[in-house]
């Protein structure tokens, strides 16, 4: 017979799938979910050593031991007190934790990049005193935790004001069910992005028919939306027309200077006392430069820091450039280059900044050949030989 190999179980908590999602992997941990009804094991550290472990769900103890005919090898979860037990030819306990806590704290608001430890809470912080007698916690708080007994949020006085506050630690707002039940039917909901309305499936309130989408927001496509998302049908029988005036242009400027009413326009009525609509720029129209307070400044602020962007990262050979912010003086300079002669004369010079230089140069004259020089004294001798002959022939 195969030998059976048996995890080594550090603890079993119950959870649900979401918050499974948002508990980082440990080695030797169980997780029991209650929504799902599967049991995971973390046989290591990383996230794929997160495994799913086979078990036969029993109720109780008692039905573990009298009303249950094991398997050879099978696992078997009970429920009563959160234990785990394998068959091999007798009742082997895996795992058992008489003093399972009925509370769990997050150390920190987790989520799925940063998952946080589950913290148990027990009176007095002793193992052995669960705060599971009267859903205290150890600072005074009620505890509001849901089937799998994992801390939602909690209940408490605020010492600052004395007001009751309810606290939901994961998120998704507050439900007040009056009516008991999971319905919307006569909900009252406080979001957690600033918005509460009371939801209901009637749509008539003495007598008056209303327009209703507190059941689906989503469906609300009116132009002038509000909160509740349920709006008042007027007809002829609920509908006072002689309430309604028609006001004289004066009267509506009045109103609108009345400061005790609701501001209905985004601009200043009082700034407009007194002139024409031609003293106000029309949405195409042109502005001087000189008339734009600081352009000149701004301008020239941010040309410099365009030029010296473009100095900084520029890219050449044989100039460099550099910038002085104290004197904000930006500086060219070429680098300096020297001159050599060879090749019959010998002389070097350092050219600075592209000024004038002199430079001095040693001829060699073993290695110069005048060749005009030479023909023209060969031309001269010839004509001084032709003169000694005559001067011969007249003799």
């Amino acid at each position: 017979m195969a030998e059976i190999l048996t995890p080594t179980i550090k603890t079993i908590l119950k959870v649900t799938e979401y918050d499974l999602l948002r508990i980082k992997v440990s080695m030797g941990y169980m997780y029991m979910c209650t929504d799902t009804m599967k049991l995971y094991y973390d046989q290591g550290n990383s996230i794929n050593d997160r495994v799913i472990y086979n078990y036969i769900s029993i109720r109780t103890v008692n039905d573990l031991h009298n009303k249950v005919n094991p398997i050879y090898g099978y696992t078997y979860y009970c429920w009563e007190d959160n234990s785990l037990w394998v068959w091999l030819n007798k009742w082997e306990c895996l795992y058992s934790d008489t003093t399972y806590p009925s509370a769990y704290a997050y150390e920190e608001i987790p989520s799925t990049t940063n998952p946080s430890n589950l913290n148990p809470i027990y009176r007095y912080d002793m193992p052995n005193m669960p705060a599971d007698d009267n859903g205290l916690l150890k600072d005074g708080s009620v505890v509001v935790r849901d089937r799998n007994r994992l801390i939602k949020g909690k209940i408490y006085i605020n010492d600052d004001n004395d007001n009751l506050v309810i606290s939901s630690y994961l998120g998704g707002g507050i439900r007040l069910l009056p009516n008991g039940r999971m319905s919307t039917e006569g909900e009252l909901l406080l979001s957690d992005v600033g918005e509460s309305f009371i939801r209901g499936s009637f749509r008539t309130i003495n007598d008056e028919l209303y327009v209703d989408y507190t059941d689906d927001p989503n469906l609300d496509n009116n132009t002038f939306k509000n909160s509740t998302h349920k709006y008042k049908v007027f007809h002829e029988g609920n509908l006072d027309t002689s309430a309604i005036i028609i006001m004289q242009p004066e009267q509506v400027y009045n109103k609108l200077l009345d400061s005790s009413l609701p501001d209905v326009l985004e601009f200043n009525v009082r700034q407009l006392d007194g002139h024409m609509y031609s003293d106000f720029a029309p949405s195409s129209h042109t502005h001087l430069a000189s008339s734009i307070t600081d352009l000149t400044n701004v301008v020239e602020d941010k040309c410099g820091v365009s030029i010296r962007k473009v100095f900084n990262s520029m890219s050449s050979t044989g100039i460099s450039s550099s910038y002085n912010p104290v004197t904000n003086h930006l500086t060219l300079r070429v680098n300096d280059f020297s001159l050599t002669f060879n090749g019959g004369v010998e002389g070097t010079a350092i050219v600075h900044n592209l000024e004038n230089t002199t430079i001095s140069l040693a001829v060699n004259p073993d290695e110069h050949i005048h060749q005009d020089l030479i023909d023209e004294i060969d031309r001269l001798k010839s004509i001084c030989e032709d003169l000694q002959r005559q001067i011969d022939e007249l003799k």
